[in-house]
This record gives structure tokens, C-alpha cells and sequence, in this order.
């Protein structure tokens, strides 16, 4: 999912590297607007390809019994991928201040 929806408020799913050894599932609402939204990192760990949808996730493990996560590729994307606006998909570099604005207004 590269944009979000106006009827599907919510994004299910799981960081394709987990941040604990438990196993849990995030219920993240798609307006981004948190006090636990601090850093960049925070941002790219909600989002494809690092933020795995449930669905997704299910069938990977439905058809190949694991997820296959190039892990190193995902950490990079996380702390140095791009900062892109989930709605419209402007790219916002590592600006993150910057997308936290853009993101209040972006109704695209």
C-alpha cells in the first residue's frame, strides 16, 4: 500500500525486522500524527517495504513457511531510506520536520 485511504484509517501489520523478541502486531492509524513519531527512523518503520501488511505477511508464510527479509537491506531503509509522504508519495529526503507539515495538510 503506497497511499493511504480514506476508508481504511488503520495499517495492520508487522516490521519485516522486529524491534522485539516477542512476536506483536501494530494497529497504526494512517494520519501519522503522534508524540511517539520523534525521528525518521520511526517514520520508514511504518512504511512498505519495512512495514509488512498482514495480509502480505500471512501469505508469505501460507505459501513459503517464513518471510525471506534481506535484513540488512531493510535496516538501511529504515535509518537512511528516503522520508516520502504516505498520501501523495513526495519525497522529502531525510527532512523529516519537513514531512511532519506536510503530512498535517496532505489530503491527496
Amino acid at each position: 500500500e503506497k497511499h493511504a485511504s480514506a476508508t481504511n484509517p488503520f495499517r495492520i501489520g508487522f516490521h519485516s525486522v522486529p524491534s522485539m523478541n516477542c512476536l506483536h502486531m501494530h494497529v497504526i492509524s494512517t494520519d501519522f500524527v503522534s508524540e511517539g513519531l520523534k525521528h525518521a527512523n520511526h517514520w520508514n518503520s511504518f512504511q512498505p517495504p519495512f512495514f509488512v501488511d498482514v495480509q502480505a505477511m500471512a501469505k508469505a508464510l501460507l505459501m513459503n513457511g517464513e518471510c525471506g527479509v534481506d535484513t540488512e537491506a531493510m535496516e538501511r531503509f529504515k535509518n537512511n531510506g528516503d522520508l516520502c509522504c504516505h498520501r501523495c508519495g513526495e519525497n522529502f529526503q531525510r527532512q523529516f520536520a519537513k514531512l511532519q507539515k506536510h503530512v498535517k495538510d496532505c489530503r491527496e
